[in-house]
């Protein structure tokens, strides 16, 4: 039985095993016309890459230094090691085109994408100002430029069409 107007989910959606079972079982208690709001990370970022990759290069110590003082456990690389009470952790993060595709796959029809913004909200970065800085011009460029590729995260609004 249908009957939902909406259904959100928000920062979830890339600890699901099987995204798509999820959003089919949204898409079959959603009421027609229904919203489904999703925000998620993006997997294939170039902040994410460029990170990956000096943290790399600095055997762990940039991620040492970002997750300082937030009470996360690191692996010896320096990845974050996810401790979940339920479910798991970034297994199933996808890029904009993979995550529009899974929506439509499932008869959702994509109303709407916000681009989230690259900063995290650390305060990692204020003790760094000249990095803090250089990622505050990085906003206002992606503000204006709108790039999948510079976006942390994704919020998207999809409709259940009417029949």
């Amino acid at each position: 039985r249908a009957d939902l107007d909406t259904f959100t989910i928000a920062d979830d959606s890339e600890h699901l095993e099987r995204p798509s079972r999820v959003l089919a079982e949204i898409h079959r208690v959603l009421r027609p016309g229904g919203t489904l709001v999703l925000s998620t990370p993006l997997r294939t970022t170039i902040f994410k890459s460029l990170a990956k990759t000096l943290n790399r290069m600095t055997a762990g110590r940039l991620y040492r230094l970002y997750y300082a003082g937030k009470s996360t456990k690191l692996d010896p690389s320096g990845h974050p090691i996810m401790e979940t009470d339920a479910g798991h952790d970034h297994i199933s993060e996808m890029n904009l085109d993979e995550l529009t595709s899974a929506l439509e796959g499932q008869s959702f029809e994509v109303a709407e994408v916000e681009l989230m913004a690259v900063m995290s909200g650390s305060a990692w970065f204020d003790d760094h100002l000249m990095m803090l800085a250089g990622l505050l011009v990085l906003e206002s460029l992606h503000q204006s430029l709108r790039r999948p590729s510079w976006a942390h995260g994704v919020c998207i609004r999809a409709t259940k069409p009417v029949v």
